[in-house]
């Protein structure tokens, strides 16, 4: 028999994975708390006691979306039977499907939520505290692989990264998604691909930039 904890914890995760589910595929701001519900098989009264807002709930899907996908790219990348240009597609195959499926509502959401505009940080602290480890193992596996120029320091490598991260979480960056999230999306598999590719010059295979 499940202890008060387990069900409590049951309980908790199938709201976030109601919420998950109905958020990145119907929209923020069109979802409701009584359809979050119904889905995770409470009440509404029952939720409320678990996130004490729609925003709180946002706030925990954003952050559970964060540490969850810096969990899978950090088992692919720490996967050595896996080759470093087999490794680096498999991760922009993996953005683009998840953004490419995303609500264009949830997109704008998610986007704001990273750059704390909802007077909350805690996304950003989430991203913050995942990237260190998961950064340092994808270059360590670049230089292994011979792919990274030695001249290139881990510093400027890091420095790379920021730029890319400053720029999704820096409120003056917020009018492309706010007014048109669907060029946003596709500007961000664009990107993802130059972030990824930038690392090496040139996509693995093409000696055009060497």
């Amino acid at each position: 028999m499940a202890t008060n904890e387990e069900r409590h914890a049951e309980t908790h995760r199938r709201i976030l994975a109601a919420a998950t589910d109905l958020f990145t595929h119907n929209g923020f701001t069109k979802t409701s708390i009584t359809a979050i519900a119904k889905q995770a098989g409470v009440s509404p009264v029952t939720l409320y006691k678990y996130f004490d807002s729609k925003m709180t709930l946002g706030h925990q899907v954003m952050r559970h979306i964060v540490v969850e996908g810096y969990g899978r790219f950090q088992k692919l990348v720490d996967d050595t039977s896996i080759d470093f240009t087999t490794l680096v597609r498999k991760m922009i195959q993996s953005k683009h499907d998840f953004v490419k499926d995303m609500n264009s509502d949830f997109y704008k959401f998610a986007l704001k939520d990273l750059q704390g505009e909802f007077d909350s940080t805690e996304v950003m602290q989430a991203n913050q505290d995942c990237k260190a480890r998961f950064w340092g193992t994808l270059i360590r596996r670049g230089r292994e692989a011979g792919l990274i120029r030695p001249q290139i320091s881990d510093q400027a490598l890091m420095v790379y990264i920021d730029m890319y991260m400053q720029y999704a979480q820096n409120p003056k960056n917020g009018t492309l998604p706010a007014e048109h999230p669907v060029a946003m999306k596709i500007l961000t598999d664009e990107l993802v691909y130059l972030f990824f590719y930038g690392f090496i010059g040139c996509e693995p295979g093409d000696q055009s930039g060497q």
